[in-house]
């Protein structure tokens, strides 16, 4: 298909863009980024080699993703309506942790 790019090719810098959602700790490169958004923590280099991604989604859960709520995004926390501040933000480590407990993809950068 015209425009889909291998993953493992996706390597703009994200570093700005992670540092205004207080992810700049995470580390990541946009390939690993996009991965952690979509919940898939530990891939392979092999199998980064083998995905295929979109321009749009390319840039939806890489460089220009940005949080799309505003209320609590933990399991545990459903219904809870509180307004949060953009420094409660759930890291990768969170992220993993979260999988691991409860089953559930909770995208780095979402708020906690």
């Amino acid at each position: 298909m015209k425009g889909l790019v291998l993953l493992c090719d996706c390597r703009d810098d994200i570093s700005w863009h992670l540092a205004s959602f207080r992810l700049s700790k995470s580390n990541l490169n946009e390939c690993d980024l996009i991965l952690a958004r979509v919940g898939m923590f530990d891939v392979s280099l092999e199998e980064k080699k083998q995905f295929l991604v979109c321009p749009y989604h390319r840039h939806k859960y890489g460089q220009f993703w940005r949080p799309s709520k505003v209320t609590c995004q933990y399991p545990l926390h459903k219904g809870k309506s509180k307004t949060l501040k953009g420094t409660d933000v759930v890291t990768l480590q969170m992220a993993k942790d979260i999988y691991t407990l409860y089953g559930s993809t909770i995208p780095i950068g979402s708020c906690k």
